[in-house]
């Protein structure tokens, strides 16, 4: 959170002891704290939108772990727990920067998914060329295309709030459509902290053309 703005917690003990020597003020100082809150909110849901780069992705080719999953039997964790430790054993890295990504079926529609839907993730990094696969590993091309990609600021637990941003907001007036035929991948970089609110990851979302 930025230096000088209070914390949820710290407006409630405050307006707790404000109440508690003056409650002659209660209802001027609630108002005031509620409008502050609600300031405060605003502020944080103008760092989840955006407006997105359009790019024209070459082909990449990955290496590393996978495992079939849903979001209700979400195994990210245990995923990154098994890749973490090995990612030292790839070879011909293109970059330290982590692939996180998501597999669909073809009839997989954003609009529509439920948390049961199962697809594969992949916790992998980018190499020049795949000769050198560390045993219990894969390879998997990336295939090209265009792609918008967006900045998620803040904890993992609050994507959803970036990838609805993008869904039903940014796509519906953009010309663009979910192009689910390739991954949806997230790029943890250099800025990106876990279980830090001030980290950053990119989020590389697959887009087509709309048709009329």
């Amino acid at each position: 959170m930025s230096e000088g703005l209070l914390s949820m917690r710290e407006i409630g003990m405050r307006f707790r002891r404000a109440v508690f020597f003056d409650s002659r003020y209660k209802k001027l100082i609630f108002y005031s704290l509620y409008l502050y809150a609600h300031l405060l909110t605003y502020k944080r849901l103008l760092d989840f939108m955006q407006t997105p780069r359009i790019v024209d992705m070459a082909s990449e080719q990955l290496v590393g772990l996978s495992v079939e999953m849903s979001y209700t039997n979400n195994m990210t964790g245990w995923l990154w727990g098994q890749f973490m430790p090995r990612r030292h054993e790839i070879k011909n890295l293109v970059s330290q920067d982590k692939y996180s990504l998501q597999v669909f079926s073809a009839d997989f529609d954003w609009y529509t998914a439920d948390p049961d839907t199962q697809f594969v993730k992949w916790a992998a990094m980018a190499v020049t060329h795949s000769t050198e696969v560390p045993s219990g590993m894969a390879t998997l091309t990336l295939e090209g295309g265009q792609y918008a990609v967006f900045v998620h600021r803040g904890l993992a637990s609050e994507f959803l709030i970036t990838l609805h941003y993008i869904l039903e907001t940014w796509m519906p007036t953009s010309g663009y459509v979910p192009d689910t035929s390739r991954p949806q991948f997230e790029i943890l970089g250099e800025k990106y902290r876990r279980d830090d609110p001030k980290s950053e990851e990119e989020i590389w979302f697959p887009i087509k053309k709309k048709t009329i």
